[in-house]
């Protein structure tokens, strides 16, 4: 086996993230205003747990909490605001709910990259720093969507 070839671990934790990044568009159906964000984050937390439980990493809710929140405050703050459209009826709550799900897919699969990274690495929820790993977790976010595979390409070449 190769150094790049994959473990059977870092396998289940792919699995794992792919997993919970679909699971990252479902509170987009919600159609409560404020209560999708908090849904992200939920289900963004439980990924976690399940990574840092995959890894034998100490998991300590408000703590990942926090991480999280640092990581991706930004796109789930962008969350909250989206929903704001839903109260244009019928157009406003399909482009909310949309553009909520992919956002939700997105950050979440970041996320659990970013987190499976670090859990790789031998890092843990103290040694993680939101800011180290915000130019990595940008970059994930720009590639394309995850195929069914679980595989990230990169942006499309023009």
């Amino acid at each position: 086996m190769s150094a790049d070839a994959p473990t059977p671990r870092s396998e289940e934790a792919r699995r794992l993230v792919r997993l919970y990044a679909f699971g990252g568009v479902v509170p987009a159906a919600i159609p409560i205003p404020a209560l999708d964000a908090g849904l992200i984050l939920a289900v963004q937390l439980k990924m976690v747990h399940g990574l840092a439980k995959l890894y034998g990493v100490p998991f300590e809710q408000e703590r990942a909490r926090s991480l999280i929140a640092g990581l991706a405050g930004g796109a789930l703050a962008a969350t909250s605001a989206l929903t704001v459209a839903r109260a244009v009826p019928i157009a406003g709550a399909l482009v909310s709910a949309v553009t909520v799900g992919a956002l939700g897919g997105a950050t979440t699969w970041a996320t659990g990259l970013v987190f499976m990274q670090h859990f790789e690495t031998g890092g843990t929820l103290l040694t993680f720093d939101p800011e180290q790993v915000r130019a990595h977790y940008e970059a994930v976010l720009a590639r394309r969507a995850p195929d069914a595979s679980g595989a990230v390409e990169g942006p499309r070449k023009p």
